[in-house]
C-alpha cells in the first residue's frame, strides 16, 4: 500500500471499500508522486456506487457525522477532522461568483468524467484503495515530470476564475511554469474581467499561500505577465531606482528579490506570514515619490498611505496577527453547528476573544471606552440592533449587559439557524435576575483555560490521550523537557500573551494577573468590596491546599493567623465563590466508581487554581524555588497536569475526576469520557521510587473496582514531569511525561 494510514483511519476506509469503490484524490496523491511524502491533515476519499445515506450510516460507526455539506454529497467525521468523504458530482457555474454553481451528485459518474471538473492535470489523479493503483486519465504524471501545469478542461477550467491565482501559487510552491494554452485561457480571464468577481477573503487566501512558497517571485511574475496582480505593485516596474545602489533595476525587480530572499530565512522569524508581506510591501510607496533622479524621499510614509488605501480592506474583520491554534477552535465551530449560539467562558488573558474572531464575521465590542455607554443604553433599550451584522456574531463581553441573553435567545427562535452568534465573557454576569430563559436548546457553553503545553509548543504531542482510550499496546514517544524546564512553564503559566516574551518578562505576566485579581477583579465580579489583604490571604491559602479536599473552615483558620480581624466562613465562601465567578479557581469533583465493597467515598470537590502560575504568583515562588522545594513543586506540577489534562479530555468529550475515598486511597486524575470508557492516572515528578508508588497505588485502585458493573479501565497511567520517553511497563501502566502528551 502507498499510503500509511492510523488504524481507525484504515477502518473507516475499509468499511466503505467493502460496501462501494473508494479512491483518494486531490492534493494527497499529486504529493506523493511528487515528493514521496504526504500530508495526512488533509484527505480526500471520493467514495462511488453508495447514496449518501449508506455512506451516512457507515461513518455513524466511527463517530458523529457532520452533514452540513449532504446536499452537495459531502460528510465530515469528527473522529478524522481531516478528512473528506464525498460522493462524485459534476458542477456546473450558473452566474459571476464562486458561490454560484450547480451541483449534482451521481454515485456511478465515469471515472474519467470526475475528474473533469479539477483544475491541472497534476491534481486530477485518483488512488485506487482496494486495488492499490493510482488513475492517471490526464497525463499528469508526465506533466509532472515536465514540470508544467496544465488545465483539464478550457470550459470547466474558465469557470472559476480562482484558478489563475491557484495557478499562480502552484507555479511558486512547485516550481513549475504554465503551459502557452494554459496562460492563454487566463490572460483572456483577466481581461475580461473576471477577476472582479473573487471575495477579497479568497484572493488573499491565494497570495498567502503564494507569499509562504519556497520562491513566490515565479507566481508573482507570472500574475505581472497576464495583467493578474493587485493594482499598486503593477506600478512598481515603471519605478526606476538608482543604478549604482541598486543594479536589479526597477522596484519590482528589487521586490522579486526581497521576496525570495525573505522566504529563504522566514522560518526564524516569529510571525512568518507577516514578514513576507512587510517583504512584499517594503516599497510600495516608491511610485508615489521618486525622482527622475532614482531617489525616493519619504517612501516609508507614502508607503503607509498605499496600504491603506489598498490594502486595509483585504484584512478587514480577520487581522494579520499570530494566532496560535487552539483544541477550542474545533469544539467552537462544531458547537456552532449544533446550537443558535456559543457562550465561550474562562479567565481574563486565557484567548477566548481572539479564538472567536478567527471564526466570525462581524463583531461587537461590548466594552469598548468609546462606545461602551452607547452599548449599554441600546442593550437595555432596543437590543436587536446590536444583533444586527453579518454571522457568526460575535458579542465580547456581553455579560456587562444581562439583557442581551434573552434578545439572543428571541433571535436565535425567530432565525431558527445554527452558528448565529458567539458571547464571549470573563465573568458570571452580577445579575442574572434580568435573564429570563436558561438558553436550553438555543445556547452551547464552552470553557477556555490558558493554554496547554501541546498548544502552547512545549509538549511534542508524541502520545494522544485519545489513542490511549483505543487499547493502544505500543506506545513511543519522547521528552525534551528537563525539571528546570517544567518549573519555568508552572510559573509561566498557560497565558498566551506570555508564550512569545523572553523568560523573566514571561514570568511577570502571571504576576500582574494576580495582582488584577486581588485588586479589582474579585470585587468587581458582584460589585461587593473586598479586602485586597484578605484576598491575599485566601489565595496564599488556597495554593498551599492544592490537590486537596480541606474546608473553608481549613482555609480560614489558615488565613486568619496573621488576620487581626474576625473571619467567619460566610466570609471565606464569600471570596471563594467570586475567585469562581472569574475562573480563577476551578475544582475538581469527585468520581464516584462501583466499588467491590463499601468503602465510604469522599464526595467533597479538590481544590485546583485554573492555572498553576496563579498558585505560583500567589505564594511569591519562582521557579528556583521551586527546584529548592520539591512537595511543593509537585503540589504546583499536579496543577499543570490537571489543566492540560481537562483541555485534553474535553476535545474527546471527556471530564476530569479526582478520587479518594475514607480509607486514604487516593487517584489524582480519573478521565470519564460520556460513552463511559474511563482511564486512571497519578501525577508524580518522576523517577523510579515515585513513578513505581504511582503504579502500585493504580493497580491497587484498579482492584477495588467492581467491572461486573462498569467496564475496565482503559488504561493506568503515571504523568509524569521528568523522563526521557514514554513507555508501557511489563505490569501495563503506562509511563508518560508531560512534554509528549497531547488530546
Amino acid at each position: 500500500m502507498k499510503f500509511k494510514f492510523e488504524e481507525l483511519e484504515k477502518q473507516v476506509l475499509d468499511s466503505l471499500s467493502k460496501k462501494g469503490r473508494i479512491y483518494l484524490v486531490g492534493g494527497i496523491v499529486r504529493d506523493y508522486l511528487l515528493y514521496h511524502q504526504v500530508d495526512y491533515h488533509d484527505v480526500d476519499v471520493e467514495i462511488y456506487d453508495l447514496e449518501i445515506e449508506e455512506i451516512d450510516a457507515i461513518l455513524s460507526k466511527y463517530g458523529h457525522v457532520n452533514r452540513v455539506g449532504k446536499s452537495f454529497g459531502i460528510l465530515k467525521l469528527d473522529t478524522l477532522p481531516h478528512f473528506d468523504f464525498a460522493m462524485p458530482r459534476k458542477e456546473r457555474k450558473n452566474g459571476k461568483t464562486h458561490r454560484e454553481f450547480d451541483v449534482t451528485v451521481c454515485k456511478n459518474l465515469d471515472l474519467k468524467e470526475a475528474c473533469r471538473r479539477r483544475d491541472f492535470t497534476i491534481n486530477a489523479f485518483m488512488y485506487d484503495y482496494k486495488n492499490d493503483q493510482i488513475l492517471d486519465f490526464y497525463n499528469g504524471k508526465v506533466d509532472l515530470q515536465k514540470r508544467i501545469l496544465k488545465m483539464i478542461d478550457e470550459k470547466t477550467f474558465q469557470e472559476d476564475p480562482l484558478r489563475i491565482l491557484r495557478l499562480a501559487q502552484f507555479m511558486a510552491r512547485f516550481e513549475m511554469k504554465a503551459d502557452k494554452k494554459t496562460k492563454e485561457v487566463c490572460q483572456r480571464m483577466v481581461q475580461n474581467g473576471e477577476l472582479d468577481y473573487l471575495s477579497k477573503e479568497r484572493i488573499l487566501q491565494e497570495y498567502n499561500k503564494l507569499l509562504l512558497s519556497n520562491h513566490p517571485s515565479i507566481g508573482l511574475k507570472f500574475l505581472l505577465e497576464i495583467g493578474a496582480i493587485i493594482e499598486p505593485l503593477e506600478t512598481l516596474v515603471t519605478c526606476p531606482q538608482r543604478l549604482d545602489f541598486h543594479p536589479e533595476g526597477n522596484v519590482m525587480n528589487h521586490t522579486l528579490l526581497v521576496v525570495d530572499l525573505a522566504a529563504l530565512c522566514r522560518q526564524k522569524t516569529s510571525w512568518p506570514l507577516a514578514f513576507m508581506w512587510s517583504a512584499l510591501l517594503h516599497d510600495i510607496g516608491k511610485p508615489l515619490v521618486t525622482t527622475p533622479e532614482g531617489k525616493a524621499p519619504g517612501h516609508n510614509e507614502s508607503g503607509v498611505q498605499v496600504f491603506n488605501q489598498y490594502f486595509t480592506h483585504f484584512f478587514e474583520n480577520k487581522k494579520m496577527k499570530k494566532y496560535i491554534n487552539r483544541i477550542a477552535d474545533s469544539i467552537l465551530e462544531k458547537k456552532l453547528k449544533g446550537k443558535g449560539a456559543v457562550l465561550i467562558q474562562g479567565p481574563k488573558w486565557c484567548g477566548k476573544t481572539t479564538t472567536a474572531e478567527q471564526i466570525s464575521n462581524s463583531i461587537l465590542y461590548m466594552a469598548k471606552p468609546e462606545d461602551k455607554e452607547q452599548n449599554l443604553t441600546l442593550a437595555d433599550i432596543n437590543p436587536s440592533l446590536l444583533l444586527n451584522g453579518n454571522t457568526p456574531r460575535l458579542i465580547d463581553e456581553w455579560q456587562i449587559a444581562p439583557k442581551l441573553w434573552d434578545a439572543v435567545r428571541f433571535e436565535i427562535d425567530h432565525r431558527n439557524l445554527e452558528g448565529q452568534f458567539i458571547l464571549t465573557g470573563s465573568a458570571v454576569p452580577v445579575n442574572m435576575d434580568e435573564v429570563t430563559h436558561t438558553g436550553t436548546g438555543r445556547f452551547a457553553w464552552l470553557l477556555m483555560r490558558p493554554m496547554s503545553l501541546y498548544e502552547s509548543g512545549e509538549s511534542n504531542g508524541n502520545i494522544s490521550l485519545e489513542m490511549l482510550f483505543q487499547e493502544n499496546d505500543n506506545i513511543t514517544g519522547t521528552n525534551n523537557l528537563s525539571l528546570q524546564d517544567i518549573a519555568y512553564l508552572c510559573c509561566r503559566g498557560g497565558w498566551p500573551r506570555s508564550i512569545f516574551m523572553d523568560k523573566d518578562i514571561a514570568l511577570e505576566q502571571a504576576f500582574d494577573y494576580y495582582d488584577a485579581i486581588v485588586q479589582s477583579d474579585i470585587s468587581r465580579v458582584d460589585n461587593v468590596n473586598r479586602n485586597p489583604e484578605r484576598a491575599k490571604k485566601l489565595m496564599r491559602a488556597y495554593a498551599r491546599n492544592l490537590g486537596s479536599q480541606v474546608s473553608n473552615e481549613t482555609l480560614k483558620n489558615d488565613m486568619i493567623i496573621n488576620d487581626s480581624f474576625s473571619l467567619d466562613t460566610d466570609t471565606v465562601l464569600s471570596y471563594i465563590n467570586a475567585l469562581k465567578k472569574i475562573f480563577v479557581v476551578e475544582e475538581a469533583p469527585a468520581w464516584n466508581p462501583n466499588l467491590r465493597s463499601k468503602t465510604a467515598i469522599r464526595t467533597a470537590d479538590t481544590r485546583y487554581f485554573i492555572d498553576p502560575s496563579i498558585a505560583t504568583a500567589a505564594l511569591g515562588l519562582g521557579p528556583n524555588d521551586l527546584i529548592g522545594d520539591l512537595n511543593t513543586f509537585g503540589l504546583i506540577f499536579e496543577t499543570l497536569c490537571i489543566r492540560d489534562l481537562r483541555i485534553y479530555a474535553e476535545s474527546i468529550n471527556g471530564s476530569v475526576y479526582h478520587y479518594r475515598d475514607a480509607n486514604d486511597l487516593e487517584c489524582d486524575a480519573v478521565i470519564h469520557l460520556r460513552n463511559g470508557l474511563y482511564g486512571l492516572i497519578e501525577i508524580k515528578l518522576g523517577g523510579d521510587k515515585l513513578i513505581n508508588e504511582g503504579a502500585e497505588n493504580l493497580k491497587k485502585m484498579y482492584s477495588k473496582i467492581d467491572i461486573t458493573k462498569m467496564k475496565n479501565p482503559s488504561f493506568l497511567m503515571v504523568l509524569t514531569a521528568t523522563g526521557n520517553y514514554a513507555y508501557k511497563r511489563d505490569d501495563g501502566v503506562y509511563v508518560v511525561p508531560i512534554g509528549c502528551l497531547k488530546n
